[in-house]
């Protein structure tokens, strides 16, 4: 999850911040607010590219080299455990004071999981030629492993449960979902929708939250991508003594209309899906999401 973090005064005229570029500085900055409350946080250069920059297309391939200035002034730590790469922010507790923090679930740097050389991630888009010789399938493994960080980012940014163990059906289903919307640039675009709902995110009457199992879904990744799930908690053009919003939802439950709420499968059903009811005008009052 995103933290509040504390810049000193005297950052900008430390010595090692004149030794990197203005978009490494920022860099730096950008890192602590993801970071748990020791300093840690994963390491793959085009996930964090894409969490801390999203609105610029250069930062996927400047993103290693604003790693290496900063790794060159000791700045931070880059490391590998079991395949997965990690950053530790150096001197953290000199620089910032927390208050009741939690425990890092990431494994501690050791000088033997030092990466080595500045690597890069696998990626069809850098390779040219050569990744006709590697074979479809071998792009599609790097691309569900690189898929799958991205979601445990986004996970523990917003307190969604992180998958422990990628089983063959989930990596199935993760892989028939990067061909659905053609690869990790449509399921970013996913990722961010998430972000943006609210009922995704537990504001519904159940405090129902998203998981990577309901996402990977075919039926429930469509229902995304199209929108359905969008605002699903704002309410616009309530009238006055009219019941608006999970308000509305909560009278339909209470009335023993809500049944209707689930899909076949037991899943919620987006609140899209029942706009034409919702936003009738009758003594209910109206839902409109946005």
């Amino acid at each position: 999850m995103a933290r509040i973090r504390t810049i000193k005064p005297e950052f900008p005229q430390s010595e090692s911040m004149g030794n990197v570029t203005r978009d490494a500085r920022l860099c730096f900055i950008m890192l602590w607010t993801i970071a748990d409350d020791s300093g840690k946080l994963r390491g793959a250069s085009r996930m964090l590219a894409s969490l801390l920059f999203p609105y610029d297309n250069d930062a996927p391939k400047l993103m290693d080299k604003w790693l290496a200035e900063l790794e060159r002034e000791r700045c931070i730590q880059r490391y590998e455990v079991d395949g997965a790469q990690y950053i530790e922010i150096a001197k953290w507790l000199d620089h910032q004071k927390i208050d009741r923090p939690s425990p890092s679930k990431f494994p501690d740097f050791d000088a033997s999981s030092r990466t080595i050389a500045s690597p890069r991630e696998p990626s069809s888009l850098d390779q040219g030629p050569r990744t006709k010789d590697q074979g479809r399938e071998g792009t599609k493994e790097d691309e569900a492993s690189v898929a799958l960080s991205d979601w445990q980012s986004l996970s523990e940014e917003l307190g969604l449960s992180q998958v422990a163990k990628l089983t063959t059906a989930r990596r199935s289903n993760l892989k028939a979902r990067l061909s659905d919307c053609g690869g990790l640039d449509g399921w970013r675009s996913a990722l961010a929708k998430i972000r943006g709902s609210p009922f995704l995110l537990g504001k519904n009457d159940r405090g129902w939250k998203i998981d990577f199992d309901f996402l990977v879904k075919d039926q429930n990744f469509t229902k995304l991508m199209e929108g359905k799930y969008d605002g699903g908690s704002r309410v616009q053009g309530s009238k006055s003594g009219e019941l608006t919003g999970f308000a509305a939802l909560a009278a339909e439950l209470a009335s023993g209309r809500g049944d209707g709420w689930l899909d076949q499968t037991g899943e919620p059903e987006p609140i899209g899906d029942r706009r034409g009811e919702m936003a009738s005008t009758s003594s209910r009052g109206t839902f409109a999401p946005g």
